[in-house]
């Protein structure tokens, strides 16, 4: 993990025409296997993309790394999308701090990643979990400036017992109440996913 993040603070910094920059762990990619998987992808136009890959590979083999397996066709998106799709009954979590931050944020949840899968977009400071515990992390995120928020519960995960997905009240809800009513004020569209959920936690049923 430490050894993922520390390539990819030094990939950050070529970052042209890159679409992604993630550190996954879990992640079903073809002719891979190991723990952790450092994901970069690239999309432009193909002088841009080849120049920018070998540069890439060469910032890895000044590193230390070993050999770079490379992957036509893939996009970050598409990584982020399987690994969303792949939840099915698991719990996934989305939690936010800072590019700066999104080092040390990963090495205090690391005990709360065990027996997790997760991708971690580096150029971003976004980490998506599945099955993860949720109050570690959230504290965490909470305590550098970020957040934590639950969009898929499993069942398994807390049984019968209420989860806040939000974890927090933001200083802004009052704002957000008066542009609800004022633009939607039949409750219309996306009902009790923000405002209303905030008022009392999510029912695990």
């Amino acid at each position: 993990l430490a050894q993922g993040l520390a390539w990819g603070a030094q990939l950050l910094r070529v970052c042209l025409v890159a679409s992604a920059l993630v550190l996954c762990k879990g992640c079903e990619l073809p002719a891979v296997a190991a723990p952790y998987v450092l994901v970069y992808s690239a999309e432009g136009m193909p002088e841009d993309v080849n120049a920018e890959l070998a540069q890439a590979r060469a910032v890895l083999q000044s590193a230390g790394a070993g050999p770079v397996s490379q992957l036509d066709g893939a996009s970050g998106s598409d990584l982020w999308a399987e690994f969303l799709a792949a939840a099915r009954d698991e719990a996934v979590m989305r939690a936010g701090v800072a590019v700066k931050d999104l080092a040390r944020f990963l090495g205090e949840v690391a005990p709360a990643l065990e027996g997790a899968s997760f991708v971690a977009d580096i150029a971003n400071g976004l980490l998506y979990t599945r099955r993860a515990e949720v109050e570690p992390i959230r504290r965490a995120a909470l305590a550098m400036g970020g957040y934590a928020v639950v969009l898929g519960v499993s069942s398994a995960l807390s049984a019968g017992r209420p989860l806040d997905p939000w974890g927090y009240t933001p200083e802004s809800l009052g704002l957000m109440r008066r542009l609800k009513a004022r633009w939607d004020p039949q409750g219309l569209f996306n009902p009790g996913s923000f405002i209303s959920a905030l008022d009392q936690p999510m029912e695990v049923l």
